[in-house]
Parts: C-alpha cells; structure tokens; sequence
C-alpha cells in the first residue's frame, strides 16, 4: 500500500520536510537556516490539483537565494502555552515562547536567532510544552540529554546557550 505522499508531485531536487493536514484559519511558522522566520497564513496558499507544482515560497516572503527552509509549525493559536525549541549546527540552542512570534506584519522575515559564529546555521526548530526531554545526536554521533527547563527562556533576537561541544 503506498504512501500518500509518494505520489505526490516533487521535482527531483526538492525534499518535503512539512507534510501536515491544516485549517485555512492556521499560520505557517517557517524557519529558515539562517535563522529568519515567516508567517504564512495558510488561507493565502492556493489550492491546487495532488500533481500540480505549489507555490514558491517567495510569493509571499522574500528569502535570499542561500537560505533553505529547514522547519515548518503548523501554529492554531500564539495564545497557547509553548515554546519553540530552536538548534544551530554548532550546538547552540534556546526556547523561546510561542507568542514572541506573533508579529503583525507578515511580509518580511523576522529574526528567529542570532548567530555567535558567521557560519553557523540553524538546524532544527521544534514545538514544546515545557516539560520535554531534549536529545541531541551529531553526525559524529556524539549524543547529550537534558531537560527543557535547564534552558532559559530567551527572545527570538538572542543568540541561544551551548547545548553540545562541536569541533
């Protein structure tokens, strides 16, 4: 029995990393690996027909042409209490409420996270309840453990704490 998503229409040089059934009264938060964000209200992305190539995501907020989208949040609400976990290449990490993201003008990106080093970049983004263990494992296999509370709350403009040593 196969997938829905293995026949859905991807060009050969994409990937799908958002794959989600949403409301049309939700907003996408997207994250990018140079650590903007965008909010794309999922009312403004057309329909289209299960094989039809979607729409860029330039149509609705300008990203440079080296930045990749590397999370997608599926948000109902700012006004609930989470917190979205956010890791950079070089183990520096941070959570940061929910509600920091709300902005109202969704036209631009806006800072998620600011980089200690030049060319770090972010590499995962997750929603939590605040009470979650985090788990980082590095290509390298070196794998650390520790509670979600031992991060302090920041603003998406900081730059975040050492979670792991990477050399």
């Amino acid at each position: 029995e196969s997938n829905e998503i293995d026949s859905f229409g991807v060009k050969p040089e994409d990937k799908i990393i958002f794959f989600e059934k949403s409301n049309t009264l939700n907003k996408l938060l997207v994250f990018t690996s140079l650590g903007n964000y965008a909010i794309i209200p999922v009312h403004k992305i057309q329909e289209i027909k299960w094989k039809d190539e979607g729409q860029f995501i330039s149509d609705f907020v300008e990203i440079s042409s080296n930045e990749k989208i590397v999370g997608v949040l599926n948000i109902y609400s700012f006004d609930v209490k989470a917190y979205i976990v956010l890791v950079t290449k070089f183990g520096i990490g941070k959570r940061v409420l929910l509600k920091e993201f709300e902005v109202s003008r969704i036209s631009k990106t806006m800072k998620a996270i600011t980089f200690k080093k030049n060319n770090d970049t972010l590499v995962s983004v997750k929603v939590s309840n605040g009470v979650e263990d985090i788990i980082i494992v590095t290509n390298t296999t070196h794998t650390v453990k520790f509670s979600e509370n031992e991060l302090p709350i920041l603003s998406p403009r900081a730059s975040g704490n050492t979670l792991i040593k990477i050399e």
